[in-house]
């Protein structure tokens, strides 16, 4: 079975760089490009139906026009918007939808809310691609912190720099405790001399070998002090793209996407690509050509 990367289109503007966006990862992973586009519901006289395959037609002909060899496929579907896309999604690599509302939506969610409730549940890696472009050679910025989830948030970063040629400046915000607490020492105030070490280390478990990395692959690695939403704005105000963790560690599915990845979907300092938990394992790796033997193109 072929992988697939599935693009959420609506019309807008947003849209149509997400399918820029999504053609371009399927070229480089090998992948076929699916264009989903949901309406609410059908109209007895089927003009919705007419506009949304128009609209898909259109999303095709975008993602073909500098991809001419791609594969792509359409999808028209009606209902839910969020179990339309996670339904299409069963099955794929890197699922990647726009921020705002287009003519064929009548809900006044805007995309970045549908994907806040998408990787609650999503099977595989989000991406959420703002309508503007980010600047020329511009690095990928990564949030990493001390969580378990940090070793495959960065394995699908170094998976993405690889194929994109982007260097990477992972970025761990440390927080000080509030000096006004009277049980906090003066060494409590600044970073603990383990929080480098802790970093260094989820790179060593993630990449045993310092030549296990991608060729052309740099990493850089920042100590923020401060909180993480205004650190990763900050550092990813002319990024590529910021790739994070869900980070939600609520039971209840519906708040699992954590405060600083759903501050993060409301900001879009820059393209953004979520790893929810349910992802498991997932990579993003280049699937090789049919010469060149078996796919290692790793699906979720």
């Amino acid at each position: 079975m072929s992988a697939h990367v599935v693009v959420g289109t609506n019309g807008s503007a947003s849209a149509g760089r997400a399918v820029r966006w999504a053609a371009s990862a399927a070229e480089r992973l090998g992948a076929v490009l699916l264009v989903v586009l949901v309406l609410e519901q059908q109209d007895s006289r089927g003009v919705r139906s007419v506009g949304g395959t128009q609209t898909l037609i259109r999303a095709e002909a975008t993602a073909r026009a500098g991809h001419p060899g791609l594969s792509v496929e359409r999808r028209l579907a009606y209902g839910d918007v969020v179990t339309q896309l996670a339904r299409a999604s069963e099955a794929t690599v890197l699922l990647v939808l726009g921020t705002d509302r287009g003519p064929q939506q009548t809900r006044t969610s805007p995309y970045g809310a549908l994907a806040a409730r998408l990787v609650t549940s999503a099977p595989c890696p989000v991406a959420v691609i703002p309508a503007r472009e980010p600047g020329p050679g511009a690095a990928m910025v990564v949030g990493i912190d001390d969580d378990v989830q940090a070793t495959s948030v960065l394995t699908v970063a170094i998976d993405v720099a690889a194929w994109s040629g982007s260097s990477l400046d992972l970025v761990h915000a440390w927080k000080p405790a509030p000096p006004f607490q009277a049980d906090v020492g003066p060494e409590e105030q600044y970073p603990p001399l383990g929080v480098s070490d802790a970093m260094t280390d989820i790179i060593t478990r993630t990449f045993a070998r310092e030549s296990d990395l991608p060729a052309g692959v740099e990493l850089r690695v920042e100590l923020v002090v401060g909180g993480a939403v205004d650190a990763l704005r900050s550092a990813a105000q002319h990024a590529s793209l910021l790739v994070i963790g869900s980070h939600g560690r609520h039971v209840l599915a519906s708040l699992a996407l954590g405060s600083v990845s759903r501050s993060l979907l409301s900001l879009m300092p820059c393209p953004l690509l979520i790893v929810p938990r349910s992802a498991g394992d997932a990579r993003l790796v280049p699937r090789p050509g049919p010469s060149e033997g078996p796919s290692v193109a790793s699906t979720v």
